[in-house]
């Protein structure tokens, strides 16, 4: 199924899609495979046939993703308050693009200048005949756009009365020569007497971003490379270029990795209070501060896991990732806590805190192990999803490394901080001991002496 589009994008049919605006030259196709390999097939094959055959074409070929709309992998924006200095930053930053050879498709929202017609006015001699700009304006706009005169009723309908020249000359340059304006002296001038019209080209579509001209240039990169590595080490390539503008010209980075950053600027804004939240809880179950921060200590295992399950896989470790990180922090935590109240009884019931730590290790071993693999399975069914699969990835490795590694880790840290026997608990059982021997033997000695 192809849907096609021209001079415009395709309606907003789902909440991520990345619209575009009217062009008249641009056009989007959207195709739908049968199933995910056809697709796949399909992206290779256009991107091929695009390359080849249509070389002078500006061409994306992308799947629909989920999540914020970038459209273009690699972004780098252009500020500052003069237009022509602004392309001109934005040419050099289009220069470095083009010297990385990973992007294609290389331009900048700008696009290309365009022809327009400029009209040209001689201050001067309009003055000296009594005419203004603005009057000028006006009588070109009567001549070409109309000026409305009155309206009038038909039936239901109201019908303007505008006056202008005819169409098949209002189109015409000579229709700009032909107007008349009114002096101050009360006579009439042709605009060819005191203005002319010049060909220039001009940007046809200027993008500004707090009221400042702004250029992003973008560009394309296969599949496989992570756009935000390839961002980064544009923009440190790019510190000569950012340290040497002049005040209030700056280049910034844009697309998904600003998408990125600020999604994780906001979750470490709130992590002080969950870390807060958490010590506080595990001071209410632990009641013990040392082993409450020997349990806290044990969170980041899961990201050992985490980066290796990532690295493999190949998934990016985006926003989604990050929040399978931070659930990790509660499943390995969690763990920790069954293990330090474990060894924290079997001490209670009088074992020996040697005993005590080997022991609870040994004893839930299995139900942490069975817990960790069933949570693994659950995240079998998500990991193939785009959205989903950098979440599920990193938690089923962070799940699996963080359980094992918990297991010899915390058992070895209690031991090295708390393994050590109370004084009174050594020193205590010899007396008792003496004393019971001590009864025995007077038990004993009372009836021999009697005999």
């Amino acid at each position: 199924f192809i849907a096609t589009y021209i001079g415009e994008g395709a309606p907003r049919f789902f909440l991520p899609l990345d619209q575009q605006l009217r062009n008249p030259n641009f056009a989007q196709l959207l195709v739908m495979a049968k199933d995910e390999p056809a697709r796949e097939r399909l992206i290779a094959k256009l991107r091929t046939i695009l390359a080849e055959d249509f070389p002078s074409i500006r061409a994306k070929v992308d799947r629909l993703f989920l999540g914020p709309p970038t459209g273009w992998p690699v972004q780098m924006r252009v500020m500052g308050p003069d237009r022509e200095e602004v392309r001109r930053i934005a040419d050099q930053v289009k220069t470095k693009f083009q010297e990385n050879p990973m992007l294609g498709a290389i331009h900048d929202d700008w696009l290309e200048p365009v022809p327009a017609m400029k009209l040209v006015i001689d201050q001067d001699r309009a003055r000296a005949l009594g005419i203004t700009s603005q009057r000028i304006r006006q009588m070109l706009q009567a001549a070409i756009s109309g000026v409305p005169l009155d309206s009038f009723r038909d039936g239901e309908e109201t019908v303007s009365i505008v006056a202008r020249e005819p169409g098949g000359n209002r189109h015409l340059l000579s229709a700009v020569q032909s107007v008349y304006v009114p002096t101050d002296f009360g006579g009439f001038v042709p605009v060819s007497q005191i203005a002319k019209v010049v060909p220039v080209m001009e940007q046809g579509i200027e993008w500004r971003r707090d009221r400042l001209p702004t250029i992003t240039v973008r560009g394309t990169l296969p599949d496989g490379v992570q756009p935000n590595d390839v961002a980064m080490q544009l923009f440190d390539e790019l510190k000569g270029l950012r340290d040497g503008l002049a005040p209030g010209y700056k280049v910034e980075i844009q697309g998904g990795a600003e998408d990125s950053a600020e999604s994780q600027a906001s979750i470490a804004a709130k992590a002080p209070i969950m870390l807060v939240v958490i010590v506080i809880l595990l001071m209410v179950q632990l009641q013990h501060f040392g082993k409450a921060m020997l349990v806290l200590a044990t969170g980041p295992l899961g990201i050992i896991g985490a980066a290796a399950a990532l690295l493999i896989s190949g998934a990016p470790f985006g926003f989604v990732a990050i929040l399978g990180v931070i659930a990790l922090l509660g499943i390995i935590i969690r763990n920790s806590i069954i293990l330090v109240d474990q060894i924290d009884q079997d001490i209670a019931a009088g074992m020996e805190r040697s005993e005590a730590i080997i022991g609870a290790a040994v004893r839930r071993f299995r139900p942490i192990i069975l817990t960790a693999l069933t949570a693994v399975l659950a995240l079998i069914p998500i990991s193939r999803g785009v959205f989903w699969g950098p979440l599920a990835y990193a938690m089923m490795g962070g799940i699996l490394v963080a359980t094992v590694l918990t297991i010899l880790v915390l058992p070895a840290g209690y031991a090295l901080f708390f393994g050590k026997e109370p004084k009174s608990r050594k020193t205590d059982p010899e007396p008792a001991a003496a004393q019971d021997n001590a009864d025995e033997q007077e038990h004993y000695s009372t009836p021999l002496a009697a005999e």
